[in-house]
């Protein structure tokens, strides 16, 4: 089992993995970052994310990749290959087939308007669109939730996180969960998500403490009223991905969606209710409907 330092350590190595994919990166730096030998490092690695480092950062850069190539039609695959460091286009290229089975430009081509794909039917979804806002940038603490997005992990991080705020006298004005990868995209039992509590940054070191601290970046969002049970999340998000962001002429922006919750007080009901706000950029004037 992983310790609270060692856990603390391995989300801050993630987080450092995430905004550094163009680097060239090895065990040693790896373990410098960590603060872990590296062999042990290596352990505590796999135990909490189910994945050796050197694979976690490979399966990352594909699909940052395949994140941009759906987002931006008009960035070129070899600029893509070169900011995930790659030397070589065509090294790039292979190694993006190896993973999704097929090339850079066969996901452009078949890519459409979404991310999902169009949904059909008569279906009932617990969401509904409120609007397009601009959020500000949010001080967060947070603690991560590996091995997928299970709902019952996810409220006993928020839980964890709140019972810290209690004891360190944090101020907290609005818990956030972060879900970092496509379950499309990233394997069922690899996803990673962040739960958050918006606070003002704490006057001691921040080191002292077992959660890790951030600044979440605001931007434009498309924002829908979700209410349901623990379960509807995906639900809710294929309906945005595959509806909704299909008939309204709205592209992607490359920064985390947001699930911001009502409730403040650690308590979970059986009806959670929270804005499911999707990060995004106008190509038009086109009516959101």
């Amino acid at each position: 089992m992983v310790n609270e330092i060692a856990r603390k350590r391995i989300s801050q190595m993630i987080d450092y993995i995430e905004s550094h994919l163009d680097r060239k990166m090895n065990l040693d730096h790896f373990a410098e970052v960590a603060m872990f030998s590296k062999f042990y490092l290596f352990r505590l690695f796999k135990l909490e994310t189910g994945e050796t480092v050197l694979k976690f950062v490979k399966r990352l850069r594909m699909e940052h990749a395949y994140r941009r190539i759906l987002m931006d039609r008009s960035v070129n695959i070899e600029d893509i290959s070169m900011e995930l460091g790659y030397s070589s286009c065509t090294n790039f290229s292979r190694d993006f087939r190896i993973f999704f089975g097929m090339s850079p430009s066969e996901v452009r081509v078949d890519s459409g308007l979404s991310v999902r794909g169009s949904l059909s039917g008569v279906e009932k979804f617990p969401v509904a669109f409120k609007g397009i806002e601009v959020y500000p940038d949010r001080y967060v603490a947070y603690l991560k939730v590996t091995k997928g997005y299970q709902p019952d992990a996810i409220i006993a991080s928020f839980m964890e996180l709140f019972g810290l705020a209690f004891r360190e006298n944090f101020k907290v004005s609005q818990a956030v969960g972060l879900p970092c990868n496509d379950p499309d995209r990233t394997p069922a039992g690899k996803c990673i998500y962040d739960t958050c509590l918006v606070i003002d940054k704490p006057q001691g070191r921040l080191g002292d403490y077992i959660c890790n601290f951030k600044t979440v970046k605001g931007g434009c969002y498309a924002v829908f009223r979700f209410e349901g049970d623990k379960h509807q999340f995906p639900l809710a998000w294929n309906y945005i991905y595959g509806k909704w962001l299909v008939e309204n002429n709205y592209q992607l922006d490359d920064a985390p969606r947001l699930e911001v919750f009502d409730h403040l007080d650690g308590e979970v009901s059986e009806v959670l209710k929270a804005c499911l706000c999707l990060p995004v950029k106008p190509q038009n004037q086109k009516r959101v409907r």
